[in-house]
């Protein structure tokens, strides 16, 4: 059969008035895409276009998803003047100012992020459809909704195309920088995207203008949602390229100082946004930063201790939590009621989270600049296992983690000029004599999460103990013997991830607990799971059980 006829046929059956036969005509289509079947003429390709452009519309939805399907595989078939054809009348149908739909949104999302990006095509749609997006964003009859659609595919495009599109780099940061300044939290968010998304590949006058509009923004006499708003932006291009920010930093530190010395009940949001950016700069820019110890120390240590809801101070937890871990009844009702708390109106766990992130960026950098924060944060991190939100005290093992295993490292690095500690040697035995002091909290707190009902903080308290025992050569039969009745309980658990964790902390046991008689009766209470392990078929697992067996 010829490809006229068959494409008579095929437009014949996409017209009908059965739904059915639409659906087999645009699914028909769809498979064409990828054989030799699909016609060649562009009198045909003209008629196809229309015809799939007229059913986005279509009154059955299953159809409609077929249509958007074939958008992007039809605009690599077709001509160029077609695809242009395409993208004005869905670019038409969304910024109508009686628009009832999103469809049209929809149809450019799926050519603009369907097409491969290296394809000629991808640069085609993207020319093509930046003049309508510019012109919807700049135009104020337009219904806001329509307009966040507009920022919604401006994004994408930029993310795609940005190099292509470097003509319109200037109307485009004209038009965007005033949407940061919207009383719409959702529209602020998408210019923050957009914004970010062209600092990657704009010229550095425009990326300039732009840091000189988030300087004004975050001035003492704007409003506080703008700051917000342009700390969010600072910290999505700390994210994107934090290589462009190097002419800014001073400017930038100074900035998340200011802002940090406020109280937190003015803007969760605010505090969290500064506390981000400085989690970007700290692993990139942190030999620069040397000017700003005292506050980075202040800012992550009052941040990571802020609970409005919460009437004390770290040495009251802690304390309680000593007292608490000393007998097996407390230590369940503790675990048990710090896992069901909850508060949906507070936000202030954000802000906790977001600064035990950052002094695990801290922990990771093996700058010598950094060596300080790194020992004056040591104790500050493990005093923060009192936290009773899952997930900050989920980042909270993992920050302790990072700071354990700088001790794994064999050699930390230069020795910084001005630094408080002489050597790497001098540095590593003061930072494990400042965990050591701690390593009864750590123990302690362990033990609870190990019984407790949340895997993730399960995992944690596995991952920290086997990180714990093999970096500090300190432990002993009376601290394995605390933990053996919590272990017990962890060695039922059935998921994949647990289980391999236990064997890595039964091994450090095997390996590093001296004398290893407290380790010896444990490892043969847990032979039948070691047995059962060699047998799984998660390879590492297995490799970890047989290499146990190599160490009893």
């Amino acid at each position: 059969m010829s490809h006229y006829s068959s494409t008579t046929k095929m437009l014949d059956k996409m017209s009908s008035k059965d739904r059915d036969y639409r659906f087999m005509a645009v699914s028909d289509l769809l498979s064409d895409f990828g054989r030799d079947e699909f016609p060649t003429d562009s009198d045909s390709h003209r008629k196809i276009s229309r015809k799939i452009l007229q059913l986005l519309n279509d009154s059955s939805t299953e159809v409609q998803g077929l249509a958007f399907r074939c958008l992007a595989p039809l605009a690599l078939k077709i001509e160029p003047s077609l695809v242009s054809e395409m993208i004005d009348h869905l670019t038409k149908d969304l910024l109508a100012v009686n628009a009832s739909s999103d469809l049209p949104m929809l149809g450019l999302k799926s050519l603009v992020t369907e097409i491969p990006v290296e394809n000629p095509v991808s640069s085609h749609v993207a020319k093509q459809s930046m003049p309508a997006l510019l012109n919807g964003l700049m135009r104020p009859d337009l219904p806001e909704d329509i307009r966040l659609d507009c920022l919604e595919l401006l994004n994408e495009v930029l993310l795609c195309s940005s190099s292509v599109l470097v003509e319109y780099h200037q109307r485009t940061k004209d038009a965007l920088l005033p949407y940061i300044e919207s009383t719409r939290p959702i529209t602020r968010k998408r210019a923050v995207q957009c914004l970010s998304a062209l600092s990657a590949g704009c010229s550095s006058e425009i990326f300039g203008q732009i840091m000189a509009h988030i300087e004004i923004c975050c001035s003492s006499n704007s409003k506080t949602e703008n700051a917000t708003a342009a700390l969010q932006l600072v910290g999505a291009i700390s994210r994107q390229c934090a290589y462009r920010l190097v002419d800014t930093l001073d400017t930038l530190m100074q900035i998340l100082v200011s802002h940090s010395r406020e109280t937190f009940e003015d803007n969760c949001e605010l505090h969290e946004a500064c506390l981000f950016i400085l989690e970007c700069l700290l692993p990139r820019y942190g030999q620069d930063l040397g000017n700003y110890k005292s506050s980075i120390i202040e800012l992550i240590n009052r941040s990571m201790r802020y609970d409005p809801n919460y009437v004390g101070d770290d040495d009251d937890e802690m304390n309680n939590l000593e007292e608490d871990a000393e007998d097996n009844g407390s230590e369940a009702e503790y675990s048990d009621e710090g896992d069901d708390y909850s508060d949906d109106d507070d936000q202030s766990w954000k802000v906790r989270r977001a600064a035990v992130k950052c002094a695990q960026a801290v922990f990771l950098c093996r700058v010598p600049e950094l060596r300080y924060l790194q020992f004056e944060l040591s104790q500050s991190i493990i005093r923060r296992l009192s936290e009773h939100e899952e997930s900050v005290k989920v980042e909270v093992y993992a920050a302790i983690d990072s700071l354990l295993n700088i001790l794994l490292d064999a050699e930390v690095g230069r020795t910084a000029a001005g630094d408080p500690m002489e050597s790497s040697d001098n540095f590593k035995e003061s930072l494990s004599e400042s965990v050591k002091s701690q390593v009864s909290l750590i123990i302690n707190r362990s033990r609870t999460d190990l019984a407790g009902r949340s895997f993730k903080l399960r995992l944690g308290s596995l991952t920290v103990l086997k990180t714990l025992f093999t970096v500090l050569p300190y432990a002993n039969d009376e601290v394995v013997k605390s933990l053996v009745p919590k272990l017990k309980v962890a060695l039922t658990d059935s998921n994949a991830d647990i289980r391999f964790a236990i064997l890595g902390l039964l091994k450090a046991f095997v390996m590093y607990v001296r004398p290893p008689l407290e380790s010896i009766k444990l490892v043969s209470q847990a032979f039948p799971f070691i047995l059962n392990e060699a047998d799984n078929k998660y390879y590492k697992s297995s490799t970890e059980s047989f290499h146990l067996f190599t160490l009893i």
